[in-house]
């Protein structure tokens, strides 16, 4: 080989490496990112828990759908969107949240209630007892489960 080809070779492979160390330095920049946005859901979502429980329902919406915009892996606070539907009567939308809440975690037993929950707001207590017994089936040690299904 000539220099001029082992110079286009020499060229070529340090560029490569400098954006392979490129788009690690971005991959870096994307989880500390992604990190901090989880941190601040995290607290967004307690924020919005305990507006849920002093009955703050607008603050506590509003809380939620920060944290929810920061991290919506995190079926919790769909769940607990869900809920704020349900107390204000958006049974559609606590539905659409619920869905999502199980997609992301099929193991929780309280999306199975609250999907009762809203059944039984809709007079459909054939699909709530079902939504129920689910409910059960995954968390048969929890009363309100229990009452809930009878």
């Amino acid at each position: 080989m000539n220099a001029r080809t082992l110079l286009l070779i020499a060229t070529l492979a340090s560029s490569t490496l400098v954006g392979c160390a490129s788009d690690r330095h971005k991959t870096q920049k994307q989880a500390a990112t992604e990190q901090w946005n989880a941190a601040r859901a995290n607290v967004l979502g307690s924020l919005a828990k305990d507006q849920y429980e002093s009955g703050s329902l607008e603050k506590s919406r509003q809380s939620v759908e920060q944290a929810i915009a920061l991290d919506p892996k995190r079926a919790n606070l769909h769940v607990l969107a869900a809920r704020i539907d349900v107390e204000q009567a958006k049974l559609e939308s606590a539905q659409q949240r619920l869905a999502i809440a199980a997609e992301l975690d099929p193991k929780d037993a309280e999306v199975d209630y609250l999907r009762g929950v809203v059944q039984q707001r809709w007079q459909r207590p054939e699909l709530a007892r079902a939504a129920y017994a689910e409910a059960v089936a995954k968390k048969p040690d929890d009363i309100a489960y229990l009452l809930a299904e009878a």
